[in-house]
Parts: C-alpha cells; structure tokens; sequence
C-alpha cells in the first residue's frame, strides 16, 4: 500500500518549504532579464517608423508586454513550484490588506517627504520636476493608462516579481546556505532579502530619471517603498498588503497628474 503524498505548506514567517520548489534565484535573474527586455524592447519600438505611435497602439502594447511577464511567472509556479502564485508567491489578498496598505501609504508618504527635502536640502541639488509619471496627451487615454496600467496592473506584477519572486529566492538561498538553523538564519534571511529585493526595485525604475534631482528623489523614494513593501510580505507571508500600498501610491501620484492637465 502506497503512503499518501506529504502536503508542504508554507511555515511560519511565510518561508516555503524547500523540497518541493525548485525555482530560485535562477528563475529570478531570468525573469528580471525578461523586465529589461521589455524596458529596452518598449525604447526601441517607440523609434520605429512604421509602428503607428498612437495612444491605443501603445496600450496594446503594453497589455502584450505585461501578459508575457504574467505568463512567465504562472510557468515559473507550475513547472518549478507548488503550483499556485499563492502558494508559491503569497499572491492572496485579503479584506484586512486593505487598511494595513492604504495605512503603509499613507506613512510611506511622509517619509518619502522627509527624506526628500533632507536630501534635496544636504546636497544643494536645483528644483526640478521629481514625478516620474508619464501620461498619454489625450485625457481620456491618460485616465485608461494611469488608472488601468500604471495604478492596477503594473503594481499586481511588480509585486509579483520583486516580492514575490525575488525576494523569495534570495530568502530561500540564504536559509540553504546558512549553517546554522533556527531563528538567527530566518533574521538574516529576511534582512537580506528585503534589502536585495528593495535596491533591485530601486536600480530598475532610475532609468526613469529625467534629472540629476530627480534621480536622487526618485532613489529614495522607491528604496523606501522596496523596504516597507519586503517588510510587510514577510511579515504576513502574503503580497496582498504591499499590493494594496502600490496601488493606492501609484494611484495617488496619477490622480495628481491628472488634475493638472486639461480637459
């Protein structure tokens, strides 16, 4: 008589099992190369003649692009994982998310006021635009973008890959190639893994900079972000909060925007 099949569930601190997952920071790497792709891929079709560059191609586009990075992290969970980005990533939400992450948006903006004028103040740099939301002409099409791309699908997948994913991985490598057990590794492994996953978010939005006081501003800003969105995936084992605090931040930044452009 065969003996049942054990069922892996994630351990406490939201830390999975390392048995049955065999993604890792491989698949990581691989699918952050496949971000920078599309970032480079997007530059460059916007240089082509006969692409037509109109608001509506462009959001297509953008649908295609953020469809291939969900279906590389769906094929990551099946081929290599348990199966389900809930069980794999912590990609669950729940009612309760929904105040933890307005409220983290909340204090993630005073922060971020903070640490702007301190470092715009210390380092003498010239006032300068510091938003890096950049909206279609049209209204209505920025309205679709802002609100559909920018302030719901770009923080669902970004959540996905840089805490989900990403820091995940790094957690999981750091736990396996600890040789100590018990509480001091999974201290070091969360430590680790909010920091890598914060300054790889970071890295990966500067392109984004139009100024040097930008570049600085926008650093610090999606660093704390990184950091106080890895702190609450870890803590509650679940990318729902974050997810929420990425929505509700974008969201405020485009309902800013659009306020101020023309009817």
């Amino acid at each position: 008589m065969s003996e049942p099949a054990p069922k892996y569930e994630p351990v406490r601190d939201g830390m999975l099992p390392a048995q049955p997952v065999r993604w890792g920071v491989p698949a990581a790497l691989l699918g952050l190369a496949l971000f920078v792709a599309i970032i480079v891929g997007s530059a460059l079709l916007a240089r082509v003649g006969w692409i037509p560059h109109t608001d509506a191609v462009s959001f297509a586009l953008t649908l295609v692009f953020y469809a291939v990075l969900v279906a590389y992290i769906i094929a990551v969970s099946h081929r290599r994982g348990l199966g389900r980005l809930a069980r794999d990533f912590g990609f669950e939400l729940r009612w309760v998310d929904l105040p933890i992450g307005v409220g983290l948006a909340i204090l993630l903006h005073l922060v971020e006021g903070v640490l702007n004028s301190l470092a715009i103040s210390v380092l003498k740099l010239p006032t300068a635009p510091t938003s890096n939301i950049d909206l279609p002409r049209s209204f209505v099409w920025a309205v679709v973008v802002g609100l559909g791309v920018a302030s719901l699908l770009a923080p669902i997948v970004e959540e996905l890959y840089f805490r989900g994913l990403l820091l995940r991985a790094v957690r999981n490598l750091v736990i396996r190639k600890s040789r100590f057990e018990g509480d001091r590794t999974t201290r070091r492994a969360r430590m680790v893994s909010i920091l890598v996953s914060a300054v790889v978010f970071a890295a990966f939005h500067l392109y984004e900079a139009r100024n040097l006081t930008m570049l600085v501003v926008l650093g610090l800003d999606i660093l704390a972000f990184g950091l106080f969105g890895g702190w609450i995936a870890t803590r509650t084992g679940r990318l729902g909060p974050s997810i929420i605090m990425h929505i509700a931040t974008n969201a405020l930044g485009v309902i800013v925007a659009l306020s101020a452009m023309p009817r």
